[in-house]
C-alpha cells in the first residue's frame, strides 16, 4: 500500500484517529495502533507503506473502499 492509498484511507475513515481505532477493532486483542502509529506511516521516510499486517485491516475499516493491490 502507497503513502498516496494510505492517504485516501485517512481521508475516507474521517482522520488519522478514525483510521487508526477501526484499525484496532480489527486486530487482535491488546494491539495498540494509535493515531501516532497511523502519522508514522504516512510521514516515515524509510518505508513506502503501513506494515504488512495492517493492509487488511485498513482496507476493511473504509469498507474496501482502497484495496491492499
Amino acid at each position: 500500500m502507497s503513502k498516496e492509498t494510505l492517504q485516501k484511507a485517512v481521508e475516507f475513515a474521517g482522520g488519522q484517529t478514525r483510521l487508526a481505532a477501526g484499525v484496532r477493532a480489527r486486530m487482535p486483542v491488546g494491539s495498540k495502533v494509535s493515531q501516532v502509529h497511523v502519522w508514522g506511516w504516512l510521514n516515515d521516510l524509510k518505508s513506502a507503506c503501513p506494515p504488512a499486517e495492517y493492509v487488511l485491516p485498513i482496507c476493511d475499516t473504509v469498507d474496501w473502499r482502497i484495496t491492499p493491490h
